[in-house]
């Protein structure tokens, strides 16, 4: 039994972060064409910062340096990704709660199911 909570364990850790990653990643490129069509930057940054942001998505957008043209949307990709990922945790909470609740009405259950029959000794 406990090689197998044990595998349960390192397979949540694994796939954890992937999750998040992928709803946080997701949900911020999803965010960020629609408000970089809808943001007024000029012509010259718009156009490479839209061609970056479909090709790369947030994080490569984010990661221009100064200077660069397309750059002027950092502000727009660091919005998004706070977007993203504040909804990722909010699904990692919810999460959390669900693994709570099973747990506690696991436990009751658990504690419900055993032998009323058999004697716990008493210390003398």
């Amino acid at each position: 039994m406990f090689v197998l909570s044990s595998l349960l364990r390192d397979f949540g850790f694994a796939l954890g972060p992937v999750i998040v990653g992928a709803i946080a990643l997701s949900s911020a490129g999803s965010q960020l064409i629609p408000v970089l069509q809808s943001s007024g930057l000029p012509v010259d940054q718009l156009d490479p910062a839209l061609g970056i942001a479909k090709a790369g998505g947030p994080i490569a957008l984010n990661s221009l340096p100064e200077g660069v043209r397309g750059s002027a949307a950092h502000d727009f990709a660091m919005q998004a990704l706070g977007s993203g990922f504040q909804l990722a945790y909010v699904v990692v909470a919810m999460a959390a709660l669900a693994a709570a609740l099973i747990s506690i009405f696991g436990l009751h259950a658990v504690r419900d199911a055993e032998d009323p029959e058999v004697a716990v000794p008493e210390m003398a």
